[in-house]
């Protein structure tokens, strides 16, 4: 798979499946600006303000928009608020396209529950992307995010359809 040069895999991430094995998943570790100008009113329950260009944006936006600048479509998978977005502040959630919900049905029914749903979805052409976030030296992988990852395989998608995003800001 063909990664834009600010995603581009350094390593990979052994990561143990709940039935059991270990996968080595593709890993990115990206360099963020944090946010230096104003602060919106909302932001999102204290998230870290990241610089994307000249706009503010959570790192699940500058991960997407990185991947859509890149020529793919796709959304941040905003589980909490159980919605799909393609932006933050003044933009509104978005649905998607049938065949794209049906492969996030179909593998959330294989793993038998709704949460742990990778961060960011894209797509280009047959291709498809799940990016997991984890802010360096904060965050790890989850049991529901490790059992997505294995019904993802189960259902025939490649390794490299998973990326690691483990990124850090100066």
């Amino acid at each position: 798979m063909k990664y834009p040069l600010d995603l581009a895999p350094s390593s990979t991430q052994p990561i143990v499946l709940p039935a059991g094995g270990t996968v080595h998943v593709p890993k990115s570790t990206p360099v963020f600006k944090p946010w230096a100008g104003p602060l919106p009113s909302d932001r999102y329950g204290g998230k870290q303000l990241l610089r994307w260009h000249r706009e503010p944006a959570f790192a699940e936006l500058v991960v997407l928009w990185t991947l859509q600048a890149a020529g793919w479509q796709g959304v941040w998978i905003d589980s909490y608020r159980r919605c799909y977005r393609t932006g933050y502040w003044g933009s509104e959630p978005v649905t998607l396209p049938a065949a794209r919900l049906r492969l996030l049905e179909q593998l959330r029914e294989a793993m038998g529950q709704r949460g742990g749903a990778w961060d960011v979805y894209c797509w280009r052409g047959s291709r498809v992307l799940f990016a997991e976030l984890k802010r360096a030296g904060r965050d790890r992988i989850r049991l529901g995010q490790r059992r997505f990852l294995e019904a993802g395989l189960e259902q025939q998608l490649p390794l490299d359809a998973f990326l690691i995003v483990e990124w850090a800001t100066p």
